[in-house]
């Protein structure tokens, strides 16, 4: 049973490294922070990521800070004899991105490390059970690449930029250097790695933007499940939809607050 899981309330704080002219700023704010939380959110089931492919000018720097909250009932895995599982799980995930030049094509890259704490309730053979975990969970990257409609920008180009039609493309890699203990039923990596390729396609219509993805995870064996035994897992599909509209008022006084 593992902890990391995606969190339903949360919250993060975005830190642009670069200096930027207030307009530009305002832009690249909105897309990163949408992109970069949704991905810190949780990195073992299906992530919302709205705005996750969206144009940002080259060579621009955030980090990010994130807090999220999950409480409520687990699915077991079925070959454990466990029931009425429940779990609190607290989540602070620090994460880098980069706006990057790649071969023309305007892209990011983001590296996300979530730290977990998490209690965890049940019965197990019917009787009751508590624990309590806390450590890193399995860290993640991230490339993702904008294949048409978002050109490669300077910050001052980028002012003037007006999305229309995208498409775009990403691949993430999560690796299994999580806290992991065979000898433990409850873990809060995974001890497997996984691979989660996406295409996605953004269209602009005055103030909303409509958005559709597809994508796959593919995870490794886990060798080393419950002691000895080995642990195979089908590979996951996922479709998003997500409708973004855009309060230019909103905006704008954010804005005019920070010149």
């Amino acid at each position: 049973m593992c902890l990391s899981r995606p969190v339903p309330a949360a919250a993060s704080l975005l830190l642009p490294l670069d200096a930027m002219p207030g307009g530009a700023a305002r832009g690249i704010a909105l897309a990163a922070s949408f992109t970069s939380l949704a991905s810190a959110s949780g990195v073992r089931a299906q992530q919302l990521e709205p705005r996750a492919y969206s144009n940002v000018p080259v060579g621009i720097n955030f980090l990010i800070v994130g807090y999220g909250y999950a409480s409520g009932g687990v699915l077991p895995d079925p070959s454990l004899p466990a029931e009425d599982v429940r779990a609190q799980i607290h989540t602070v995930v620090c994460a880098y991105s980069r706006s990057l030049d790649l071969w023309g094509k305007s892209g990011q890259v983001s590296v996300v490390v979530p730290d977990v704490k998490g209690s965890v309730a049940g019965k197990l053979e019917g009787v009751p059970q508590a624990v309590d975990r806390y450590g890193l969970a399995d860290p993640s990257l991230k490339l993702s690449v904008n294949l048409t409609g978002a050109p490669v920008l300077s910050v001052s180009e980028f002012a003037s930029y007006q999305q229309r039609t995208l498409l775009g493309a990403s691949l993430r890699v999560t690796a299994p250097v999580g806290q992991y203990d065979p000898a433990k039923l409850v873990n809060i990596g995974t001890n497997r790695w996984s691979l989660k390729p996406e295409i996605g396609v953004s269209q602009t219509l005055g103030h909303w933007m409509l958005e559709a993805a597809l994508g796959a995870t593919f995870f490794t064996d886990n060798d080393e499940y419950r002691g000895n035994k080995t642990r195979e897992q089908a590979p996951l599909f996922a479709t998003q939809l997500h409708a973004v509209y855009n309060f230019r008022f909103g905006m704008q006084r954010i804005e005019n607050a920070r010149r």
